[in-house]
């Protein structure tokens, strides 16, 4: 207006008559108000946009940075369990190796006990095998015995009947034998003659004997008894001291016999008893296959190595059916992290198409808008050129100009310069809006891709701690059916050894139950043993006495001839007799231990029927 207001400084003298003009100045001033009003209204308008904007951004910040600290005591809480599980899984690691070391070493302490108690059962038996070896040999010795005492017995009765038998005799009997008993044989000699009445008929016997018993305690050993010679005088009676001599002999000799039965009797016993035990524990009895695990040893082994085998089979199986649990675990833990990233990628695409729709509904808007501004422009452009026309329709009547003045300025020109220049102040606006924008969204777009990455490595580690977490628990799980079954092998191999212990220790007091049993039978059969023994010393010195008595009468007048056994030899003459008697010991295979000779020498006279005796020193 000023441009126009210099412009037309010049003398104008116009003349016209025109209807009055449009004031420009209003027109100009009305168009800048309406240029700046749109200039505010478009700061306004992208002001609020930002602040939407930035709200909206604001927003998600504070939601990324919630779910990252949420991560973080998730990942802190996960962290915490990893050591208590790590913690937990070393010391059932170290359960493990303690009920392994326990389990070895109680199968090494039962080993060696086995081993042990194996060593005294075969010390046992061996003693049983002694003790059957000996008690048949016993037995055999015992069966020759009661031969003698057979034999003994006959030829007893055969003295006692020439005793009772020889009182009717006129003449008179001598005789004199021998008897050699070993290993249940015997054999016995015997001479006899009779000649005038009145005198006395004699004989004479000697026996031995060996037996033995093999025990623990006892043994039954050799044994010998004589029988002497009975001489009656002319009235068929015995003197006072012959008589009671002869009386205490047969007391002695019975007692000797009772001794005898009674040790056949305990003999006959034992040996029920040790028929009795071979039926119930012998080789060949059910029982004693009750007892005797020998034979079962190679079927327990096989089952043994059958069990080992079974045992590491199924631990095999279990082994790869962990792996195979793992494997699946680790393809469902790979799924999962798959599925989660998938779903985490669709959550941003999702959230990257609201924004996507957030910048359509922007754009749509600018471009309204644009198209709005664009309308008001031809709008204002159209009234420009109505204006205009008014103008030169207002200025079209007759119009007189006279002026002396300097060249006008164009007023379009100047109309578009105006134009131009708010037309570039509202595009310096906007770009600096958007540079304003573009440098606040970018510290938010950079915090949110920080948040962003944050929470992404949070949710990795939190996904390989869960990965890792799940595996620590399968292998606990694993540990703990390990332990378990370890506990119940423990258990179980204590009870197997337990029971087999106690079989053992009740195989093992039978066995010395009996063992006790045959020792006190041994013991009380070797007291019978002394006591026979004794009875048999007591016998030989009354036997002896009664020898002597009888080689020392002086008053008795026999006539004797007669045969013995080997090692006796008789002299006869009709005025001499000379009466050997050998008494011999022999062993069971057939040596002499012992041997005794009795000389006797008998002189007699025809006239006065008196004889004289002599034994030699």
């Amino acid at each position: 207006m000023q441009a126009l207001q210099c412009a037309a400084g010049g003398n104008v003298n116009v003349e016209m008559n025109a209807a009055p003009g449009v004031d420009l100045t209003v027109l100009l001033g009305n168009m800048r108000a309406e240029y700046e009003a749109l200039a505010e209204q478009n700061r306004r308008d992208a002001e609020a946009w930002f602040q939407e904007k930035s709200a909206t951004l604001q927003q998600q910040i504070f939601d990324d940075a919630g779910a990252a600290t949420s991560a973080r005591t998730e990942l802190t809480e996960m962290k915490r369990t990893l050591q208590t599980l790590e913690i937990e899984l070393q010391s059932l690691l170290a359960t493990k190796r303690s009920l392994e070391c326990s389990l070895t070493e109680t199968e090494g302490n039962y080993c060696t006990q086995l081993a042990q108690i194996q060593a005294q059962i075969g010390a046992l038996e061996e003693q049983l095998h002694q003790v059957r070896t000996e008690t048949e040999g016993q037995k055999l010795e015992y069966e020759q015995l009661l031969d003698i005492k057979v034999h003994l017995e006959k030829e007893i009765e055969t003295y006692c009947r020439l005793i009772d038998g020889d009182g009717k005799r006129l003449g008179s009997c001598g005789g004199a034998g021998s008897v050699r008993l070993s290993g249940g044989e015997a054999s016995f000699g015997a001479g006899n003659a009779c000649g005038v009445p009145g005198i006395g008929s004699g004989f004479s016997c000697a026996f031995g004997g060996s037996s033995a018993a093999g025990g623990y305690g006892g043994v039954l050993g050799g044994g010998s008894a004589s029988c002497a010679t009975f001489t009656r005088n002319e009235n068929g009676l015995l003197s006072g001291n012959e008589k009671v001599t002869m009386q205490n002999l047969n007391d002695r000799l019975a007692s000797y016999l009772e001794n005898v039965r009674a040790l056949e009797e305990a003999n006959a016993d034992l040996e029920q008893k040790i028929k009795g035990w071979y039926e119930k524990f012998g080789p060949g009895s059910c029982r004693g296959l009750d007892h005797d695990y020998s034979r079962y040893f190679p079927i327990i082994d096989d089952l043994r190595n059958q069990i080992i085998a079974a045992t590491t089979s199924n631990a095999n199986v279990i082994l790869q059916n962990d792996n195979a649990r793992l494997t699946a675990d680790d393809f469902r833990l790979k799924f999962e992290n798959e599925l989660a990233l998938h779903q985490s990628v669709e959550a941003d695409i999702n959230g990257l198409r609201r924004v996507l729709d957030e910048l359509t509904l922007c754009r749509t808007d600018l471009e309204v808008q644009l198209e709005t501004l664009t309308e008001e422009l031809a709008y204002l452009k159209k009234n420009h050129e109505e204006e205009m026309q008014a103008l030169q329709c207002a200025a079209g009547g007759n119009v007189n100009v006279e002026m002396n003045a300097a060249p006008g300025v164009d007023l379009t020109v100047l109309l578009g310069n105006m134009r131009a220049e708010y037309e570039a102040l509202a595009e310096q606006n906007r770009q600096d809006a958007e540079a304003w924008f573009q440098e606040k969204s970018a510290s938010l777009q950079q915090q949110i891709s920080d948040d962003a990455g944050a929470t992404t490595s949070a949710r990795n580690e939190l996904t390989e701690l869960k990965r890792t977490l799940q595996t620590l628990e399968i292998e606990l799980q694993s540990l703990l059916a390990m332990k378990h079954s370890l506990e119940c092998s423990l258990t179980e191999t204590e009870g197997n050894y337990c029971t087999q212990l106690a079989q053992i220790q009740a195989q093992i007091g039978a066995l010395e139950e009996q063992l006790h049993q045959v020792r006190t039978e041994t013991e009380g059969q070797k007291l019978e043993y002394e006591q026979l023994m004794d009875v048999k010393a007591h016998l030989e010195k009354e036997i002896e006495t009664y020898c002597r008595l009888i080689d020392g009468d002086d008053e008795s007048c026999v006539k004797s001839k007669g045969h013995g056994g080997p090692g006796s030899q008789i002299k006869d003459s009709s005025k001499t007799a000379i009466v050997k008697t050998v008494v011999e010991e022999l062993d069971l295979r057939g040596k002499i231990l012992s041997s005794r000779v009795h000389t006797i020498e008998e002189k007699s006279t025809k006239p006065n029927n008196k004889s004289e005796q002599r034994v030699p020193s």
